[in-house]
């Protein structure tokens, strides 16, 4: 199974690609609002895989061992979050600047010209337009929600699995421990009938060579 965290970066890097993209088009077309909404919600989407990824390398931070994850790849992952969300920063920046620089723009030609009687019509179908872009919009906002779910699940599973792993691995230690314990009191009662054996031993040598002497003394005695 790919680790979680590679697809997440891999989704990042297009985000963030698309987002220039994005933005390059509206510099060209810097009165379109519906490119700028698009690419507010493309940044928004950016913002919100960088906190995902952000919190899992957190987790990951405090136990690298447990996750196998090397000392070198922790860092490469936290050198990825904050370059990813300095290109982020940069992508708002260059965003809010265009739109200081159209709304300038728009107050000079307002200043310049009278303004023309709207075609009912016209705006109708404009509305209608950006009504249709906004259902596109959300759409994909709903999917680009799906994505983050379901990464947040495929965390979770991998974190489960790890957990089962470690709970198998104290299951298996509790039992060699009780294996153990189970053959040193085997011992020690082979041990403890080894002694008793002996001491019975000594005991029947000292009843033997008491009768003995107590024989020879009669003897000497009869004599």
């Amino acid at each position: 199974m790919q680790d979680p965290y590679v697809s997440a970066r891999n989704e990042i890097e297009e985000m963030l690609a698309q987002a220039q993209g994005k933005l390059q088009q509206l510099q060209l077309s810097p009165q379109d609002p519906t490119q700028r909404r698009e690419l507010k919600h493309q940044l928004v989407s950016i913002d919100e895989a960088l906190d995902d990824v952000r919190a899992t390398v957190k987790v990951v931070s405090e136990n690298l061992q447990r996750f196998g994850i090397t000392q070198a790849e922790y860092q490469s992952r936290k050198a990825f979050v904050e370059d990813a969300s300095a290109r982020l920063a940069g992508l708002r920046d260059s965003l809010t600047q265009q739109k200081q620089t159209n709304k300038a723009h728009a107050e000079n030609i307002k200043d310049s010209i009278a303004p023309a009687r709207a075609d009912p019509d016209v705006e109708v179908q404009g509305l209608l337009l950006e009504q249709e872009a906004a259902m596109v919009r959300q759409n994909r906002d709903l999917e680009q929600l799906g994505d983050a779910v379901n990464r947040i699940k495929t965390i979770g599973v991998t974190v489960n699995d790890e957990l089962d792993q470690q709970d198998t691995l104290l299951t298996k230690m509790g039992t060699a421990v009780d294996t153990v314990t189970d053959r040193l009191k085997q011992a020690n009662r082979k041990i403890d009938k080894v002694v008793e054996k002996m001491s019975l031993r000594k005991q029947y040598m000292m009843i033997a060579c008491l009768a003995i002497i107590l024989f020879i003394l009669c003897m000497l005695t009869i004599g």
